[in-house]
C-alpha cells in the first residue's frame, strides 16, 4: 500500500514538472496540456489547482489560460541559487580538471539568449583568463560553452531561439551566420565537445563538453590563452570529456533527474 502511495506521489511530481515545462514553452490551455501529457483533464486540473495554490502557476480568469506563477518568477531572479546543486556536484571534478589541465574551469547554463556562470575554479598561472562574475551573462552563441549549450537543445527549441537571436560579433572569430552556426552545432553533437579560438576575445581559447542528466543543458568549460589551449588540446579534450561524464553520473545518482525527467527509482 505504501509503495502504491509513493508511486502516485512520484507520478504527480513528474506530471507537475512536465506541466511547468510546457507552460514555459507557451502551452497555456488545459486541453492542450492534457493531450501532451496523455493524462485526462480532471487529473491535470487537480494538479494545476495544487500548483496554483503554491504560487507556481496562475490562471487568467477571463481566458481560463494558465501561466507560470509568481513563485517561479521569484526563483528565476536568483538562478545561481536555483542551480546550486549542480555546482556542488561538479566542484570536485572541476578542481581535478583544473589541476590536470592547469587552466581555469567554469560551469555555465543557458539563460534565455545568454549564458550564465554558475561556478569557476581559477588557473594557478600568473597569466590566466578570468571569467565573468556570477549573475552576469554573455551571448549564448559566442565561445565553446555557448555552442555546447545550444547543441544540447532540442531542434524545435533551438530554431525558436535562433529566430530571435541576433548573432552579434564579440571576438574576431565569432560566428555570425546562422547556417554556419547550425553546421557547427551538428559537428559538436557528433564529436561530443566544442572548441573555440578568438570567438569571445582575441587571443583566448576554450574547450567545452555537455553535462547531461540535469533539468537543463550545462556546459563544463576550460578557458585560457589560445597558445596554451592549443598546446595541450588533446589532453583537455580527453579530460573534459571524462569530467563531464563523471558529473553527469553524480547528478543522476544524487537527484534522480534524467534529462529533465524524474527517475522512477528515486
Amino acid at each position: 500500500m505504501a509503495e502504491m502511495a509513493n508511486s502516485y506521489k512520484i507520478n504527480s511530481i513528474s506530471r507537475a514538472a512536465e506541466i511547468l515545462k510546457h507552460l514555459s514553452n507557451g502551452v497555456s490551455k488545459l486541453t492542450e496540456l492534457s493531450r501532451r501529457l496523455d493524462v485526462n483533464k480532471a487529473s491535470v486540473h487537480r494538479i494545476m489547482k495544487t500548483l496554483e495554490g503554491k504560487g507556481l502557476v496562475s490562471q487568467d480568469p477571463s481566458t481560463r489560460r494558465y501561466y507560470l506563477g509568481p513563485l517561479i518568477q521569484s526563483l528565476a531572479e536568483n538562478p545561481v541559487a536555483v542551480h546550486r546543486i549542480v555546482s556542488q556536484l561538479a566542484l570536485a571534478e572541476m578542481e581535478r580538471l583544473r589541476n590536470i589541465c592547469d587552466e581555469t574551469v567554469i560551469l555555465q547554463i543557458r539563460l534565455g539568449v545568454h549564458r550564465l556562470l554558475l561556478e569557476k575554479v581559477l588557473s594557478n598561472h600568473a597569466i590566466r583568463f578570468f571569467p565573468e562574475s556570477r549573475h552576469t551573462t554573455a551571448p549564448i552563441h559566442v565561445g565553446a560553452g555557448g555552442k555546447v549549450l545550444l547543441a544540447g537543445m532540442d531542434r524545435i527549441q533551438l530554431e525558436g531561439l535562433l529566430d530571435r537571436l541576433e548573432l552579434t560579433k564579440a571576438g574576431p572569430n565569432t560566428i555570425t551566420e546562422k547556417s554556419i552556426l547550425l553546421s557547427e552545432l551538428d559537428r559538436i553533437r557528433k564529436q561530443g565537445y566544442a572548441i573555440s579560438f578568438g570567438e569571445t576575445i582575441e587571443g583566448g581559447g576554450g574547450v567545452a563538453a555537455l553535462i547531461s542528466n540535469y533539468t537543463c543543458p550545462v556546459a563544463l568549460i576550460v578557458i585560457g590563452p589560445e597558445d596554451r589551449i592549443k598546446e595541450k588540446l588533446n589532453l583537455i579534450v580527453k579530460e573534459i570529456s571524462f569530467s563531464a561524464a563523471q558529473i553527469s553520473k553524480r547528478i543522476l545518482t544524487s537527484t534522480g533527474i534524467k534529462n529533465g525527467q524524474i527517475s522512477s527509482d528515486i
